[in-house]
């Protein structure tokens, strides 16, 4: 991201596309560590969402409270990745997504959940090209009456059983058309959108 001053920046090419694409084609409809399992959490920093603009320009965007993630847990256990997602405020009601990004030694694959106008859920997709895949198995649920902490849980299965995973995490939010607010969940100032999203260490099945 290049700084222009005053705060605002140019993002970069490949993370700006990639989080544009999270909500321009439409979507259908406390994390505890199982005693088996590996885990990793970080605790995200507030106000660290940035807002970008049509011609690309992101401006920090500290008073934006819907979508700045503040805190993530994840655990990789013999069935399931199960990933925590705790944000400063609930979702609102115009477009967003909730991505989590999973390495696996045979590929990439996504969970996205969110709402794309009047259609919304979770759908798992795989590889750059996000092709939807079918899961048995596949379910969200938001752990407390605010609806500010939201649980996603991808079974094994449906990954081809991986021995080891990467986990990335960002928010995305689209007030208007041409302008949306970003988080990347696991860096606590969104300062490179010219690289991918930040990973977890590496989580083998516990």
């Amino acid at each position: 991201m290049t700084r222009l001053g005053n705060g605002r920046q140019r993002a970069g090419h490949r993370l700006t596309t990639a989080l544009v694409a999270l909500v321009a084609g439409g979507l259908p409809l406390a994390l505890a560590t199982p005693a088996h399992a590996e885990g990793y959490s970080f605790r995200d920093r507030s106000g660290d969402a940035v807002l970008i603009d049509e011609a690309g320009v992101g401006t920090t965007a500290s008073d934006q409270a819907a979508g700045d993630v503040v805190g993530v847990a994840m655990a990789h256990t013999n069935t399931e990745i199960a990933v925590r997602v705790r944000l400063r405020a609930r979702m609102p009601a115009t477009d967003w997504t909730l991505r989590v990004q999973i390495k696996t030694p045979r590929g990439p694959y996504a969970a996205n959940l969110g709402r794309s106008g009047r259609s919304g859920g979770l759908v798992l997709t795989r590889g750059p090209q996000d092709a939807p895949q079918r899961c048995a198995g596949l379910r969200s649920r938001y752990l407390d009456a605010t609806h500010q902490v939201i649980r996603v849980v991808v079974p094994r299965t449906c990954l081809q059983r991986p021995s080891a995973v990467r986990v990335a995490v960002a928010a995305v939010v689209v007030p208007s058309e041409g302008r949306f607010f970003a988080d990347d969940a696991l860096l606590r100032d969104f300062v490179d959108p010219d690289r991918d999203l930040v990973y977890s260490p590496r989580l083998y099945r516990g």
